[in-house]
């Protein structure tokens, strides 16, 4: 197949999980190959479902640039033994893969004036990054347009806002074991590891 490979992932199965750009198709893939590479099989991806905004010729840099919107936002995160594949400032449905290639689709429900920007990597919840719709896209972070929600895993409904007490940075970088992970750089310019509960 004539595709560009974009993001991939390891399920503890030892299978693999590629996204990619078909050329040929200007569609996003995304596949479920078995440890040994070989392709087991294609998932149906939300991205997939229309095609990258360019009538441009194949292998042009016009092109190009369509398929890195594309897939170059459709994104995978852990989650327990399975991985999230979404795409970011999109409204397509977070898909939860598992070994084997099963797959589970849920819709996502960004909070009222709010649309969703990420998800961070987390061990036992789902954890989404989102910004106020009156905010650009790629703004600079701030308290008041952006924020964090923990979502329930089996339907993505808004369990609990994360709220800060201080003035720590507003972005994380990933939850473990009930404790979420930030990085900030002092007056050095060194990185310095903050954990909250």
């Amino acid at each position: 197949m004539d595709y560009t490979v974009s993001h991939l992932g390891i399920l503890p199965s030892g299978e693999f999980l590629v996204s990619g750009y078909d050329q040929l198709n200007s569609a996003a893939k995304l596949l479920l190959l078995d440890s040994s590479g070989q392709i087991m099989k294609t998932l149906d991806l939300p991205a997939a479902r229309s095609k990258a905004e360019s009538g441009a010729a194949y292998g042009s840099g016009e092109a190009m640039m369509a398929w890195t919107r594309l897939i170059g936002f459709v994104v995978f995160t852990a989650y327990k033994q399975d991985i999230l594949v979404w795409r970011m400032n999109s409204t397509d449905p977070i898909l939860d893969v598992g070994p084997g290639g099963s797959v589970r689709e849920v819709s996502l429900h960004p909070p009222p004036g709010s649309v969703f920007v990420d998800m961070i990597s987390a061990t036992d919840r789902w954890v989404a990054h989102f910004r106020s719709k009156d905010v650009a896209e790629n703004s600079p972070e701030n308290e008041a347009a952006y924020s964090y929600y923990e979502l329930r895993p089996q339907d993505a409904s808004l369990t609990a806002k994360l709220t800060q007490a201080s003035a720590a940075p507003v972005h994380l970088a990933c939850e473990s074991e009930g404790t979420y992970i930030s990085f900030q750089r002092d007056k050095d310019n060194k990185l310095i590891l903050l954990n909250a509960e």
